[in-house]
């Protein structure tokens, strides 16, 4: 059964797409260390929360300084790792009904490096704020939740027009956006001991923001990101090539005389085919804007989704 439930979560994991993905990750990552709970729960006296946080707190993101110089990775992880169930499923159910918004409107190879940059944007405004705050203490935050706002705001700046159903109300994706804005402000300001965990919040949502303005600008932050976790993914198939002994092959171009005459030959004039790809892209998120995505053509619809496999 174990087996078969394995089976499943690695079919999924490949053929989903990053959303997917980043859930079944944070799921398998929920478990594993609740699992590793047990066990040090059950080897010595102490409470499993105790031994929990003990173990986790490498990977936690601490803004004690002198820790975080010598655990700089925690700024990372931390966006993985839940301890309480309810605060995964929260976190999960925000990032599967939002966070799909952004892929399907500029390409699911931008999700990962928003969610990536909102946690470590909300991590580093954490730390900060605590070394120049002097009533503000040293504390290890864990946990996705800047993470995923990064995603909803993405999100939001791209359509806000976009319909959601609340149960039983329809709302559109401006006003979820402008209210969880504004409760992360007003939880900021409020004297509450917990209130460093909105800064974690905010630093997300404008990590979100930023993404979107840079990108409608000609800036893809995901370039560089992905350019990067394509390196480390390339390492272990270098690795295999210099154990068999295997030299990079060069590479040649063959080309087909009919295909170069058709390559010449002029195309017919169209607004479509004329427009700079860029600034066409804008007028169709304006659109969405304005209108909602349900306003767009099949021709518009077909343009996006070419253009968010092109734009990286």
């Amino acid at each position: 059964m174990f087996r078969s439930i394995w089976d499943d979560f690695v079919l999924y994991f490949r053929s989903g797409n990053m959303i997917v993905r980043l859930i079944l990750f944070n799921v398998i990552i929920f478990l594993l260390v609740n699992i590793i709970g047990i066990f040090l729960n059950a080897a010595d006296g102490l409470t499993q929360s105790q031994n929990l946080n003990y173990f986790l707190r490498p990977f936690m993101m601490n803004t004690d300084l002198g820790y975080f110089i010598t655990h700089p990775w925690g700024m990372f992880t931390y966006m993985f790792l839940h301890t309480g169930f309810w605060h995964l499923f929260g976190n999960m159910l925000m990032l599967y009904f939002f966070g799909r918004i952004p892929g399907d409107l500029i390409g699911d190879d931008k999700v990962l490096p928003i969610y990536v940059l909102g946690g470590v944007v909300g991590a580093l405004l954490d730390l900060i704020l605590t070394l120049i705050i002097p009533a503000w203490t040293a504390h290890p935050t864990l946990g996705a939740s800047g993470a995923v706002l990064a995603l909803v705001v993405a999100g939001g700046f791209l359509a806000p027009e976009y319909p959601i159903n609340l149960i039983i109300v329809r709302v559109r994706l401006k006003f979820i956006v402008g209210a969880i804005i504004l409760m992360n402000l007003i939880g900021a300001s409020s004297a509450n001991a917990s209130r460093t965990g909105f800064f974690v919040h905010l630093g997300g949502i404008f990590m979100g923001w930023l993404f979107i303005y840079l990108l409608r600008n000609g800036r893809d932050l995901s370039v560089p990101f992905n350019s990067v976790i394509d390196f480390f993914k390339s390492i272990p198939e270098r690795i295999r090539g210099r154990a068999k002994g295997e030299r990079p092959r060069p590479r040649v171009a063959y080309k087909n005389e009919d295909v170069v005459k058709k390559q010449k030959r002029v195309r017919p004039t169209r607004v479509s085919e004329t427009m700079d790809s860029q600034e066409r892209i804008d007028v169709i998120l304006e659109k969405i804007k304005r209108k909602g995505i349900k306003s767009l053509t099949d021709e518009e619809r077909s343009f996006l989704q070419n253009f968010s496999n092109k734009i990286d």
